[in-house]
């Protein structure tokens, strides 16, 4: 089974993510101009102070598929099939807490997979570059060599990402790098059990990158953020920690 990977030793295909991601720093505005579905109109936005309403994955992980079982037909909680624990959402990772030491003069990172059926699937890649860190939680300046231990974790009932520590900072010019896909929703992305023509409105529309500061905060939509309709991610620049979903 592949396991959560530090981005500094992943392949082609993440290093060719993370060169994307960098460009995004330079050209925030310019990209989100191009993203290849065209931007929401105002009237198809959730009103101000309406809660999000998170993607769900679609369908169960494979031991639950085995054995005729979804989602839906279990009780609320983490079932257990043949002796191994799941999430009631379906969203099988290879990793559901990680973390790593971010370096200030280094570039480091980490990546997150789902099991789509029988193949790892990037869920969640997460790049700090070089100089990206700014200041600690408690407000002291981070220079080279200082380093931070850094952890995501993944709330699979709610499909939020959690960052920490509270108070981390990255600097505007070169923050941190965050892409999250949500391809795991098999197009259902209103939960009716169904792809179809509302969904791709809410693709189209509605779908985007929201962020909660603390549990007890409202959740904000992250504007900044760039859709990829063709692949099923974000993208986005975060230049402090907080929790993150894809949502409409």
């Amino acid at each position: 089974m592949q396991g959560a990977t530090a981005t500094g030793q992943k392949g082609n295909d993440v290093r060719m993510s993370r060169h994307w991601m960098l460009g995004l720093v330079a050209g925030t505005v310019v990209l989100a101009a191009c993203r290849d579905s065209a931007g929401p109109p105002a009237d198809g936005l959730p009103a101000l102070g309406r809660a999000p309403q998170q993607v769900r994955w679609a369908d169960g992980p494979p031991a639950l598929r085995a054995v005729g079982l979804t989602p839906t037909t279990l009780i609320a909680g983490d079932p257990m099939v043949e002796g191994l624990s799941f999430s009631a959402t379906g969203l099988e990772l290879d990793a559901y807490t990680v973390s790593f030491w971010a370096v200030a003069g280094q570039s480091r990172g980490i990546q997150i997979n789902w099991l789509d059926t029988d193949t790892w699937q990037p869920y969640l890649i997460f790049d700090v570059p070089i100089d990206a860190l700014k200041t600690l939680p408690d407000g002291r300046p981070i220079v080279v060599g200082d380093s931070v231990l850094i952890t995501v974790t993944i709330d699979t009932l709610d499909m939020v990402a959690h960052f920490e520590p509270t108070g981390l900072a990255f600097r505007s010019s070169k923050p941190a790098l965050l892409q999250l896909w949500y391809a795991g929703a098999r197009g259902d992305l209103n939960g009716d059990s169904g792809a179809d023509a509302s969904d791709s409105a809410i693709e189209l529309t509605a779908l985007g990158l929201w962020y909660q500061e603390t549990a007890a905060d409202p959740w904000s939509r992250l504007d900044a953020a760039v859709q990829s309709v063709s692949d099923d991610w974000f993208r986005a620049a975060l230049e402090h920690f907080s929790g993150y979903a894809i949502a409409w």
